[in-house]
């Protein structure tokens, strides 16, 4: 799965590209690796268990922003998250879903914010379809 952003000018923060969270690079805080441009790719290999509607699964997720458009000064303007991880998955037709992931960081990036520097990330999602 791939996705992305392209800016014609620097941007708001309400409209900057994100990396991280659990439809992101599921390794980073929610919010993390902000930019005005950017491009979002996971490698997803799921395995259907025996048991109706168990999925595990284990990814690869990747993206790199650039800051600005236009950048005002020479610092780095871009910022390269990378992620791997395993999941399970558990969705009975027209009924209830519910997801777990656990994520590990693949390197570092001095972009991150200190207070979300764990090296393991932890997502559950629950939900009910319509």
């Amino acid at each position: 799965q791939v996705s992305g952003q392209k800016a014609s000018r620097n941007l708001d923060s309400s409209e900057e590209f994100y990396l991280g969270g659990p439809n992101g690079v599921r390794a980073y805080a929610q919010g993390e690796g902000s930019g005005d441009e950017g491009v979002l790719g996971t490698a997803e290999l799921r395995y259907h268990t025996p048991v109706r509607g168990l999925t595990l699964s284990t990814f690869y997720d990747t993206g790199v922003v650039r800051v600005s458009k236009s950048p005002v000064d020479e610092g780095d303007n871009h910022v390269s998250l990378r992620g791997w991880g395993i999941g399970a998955a558990y969705s009975a037709p027209g009924d209830w879903f519910a997801r777990l992931d656990y994520a590990r960081r693949i390197g570092s990036d001095s972009s991150v914010a200190p207070k979300n520097n764990a090296r393991g990330r932890v997502w559950f999602q629950l939900g009910k379809i319509w």
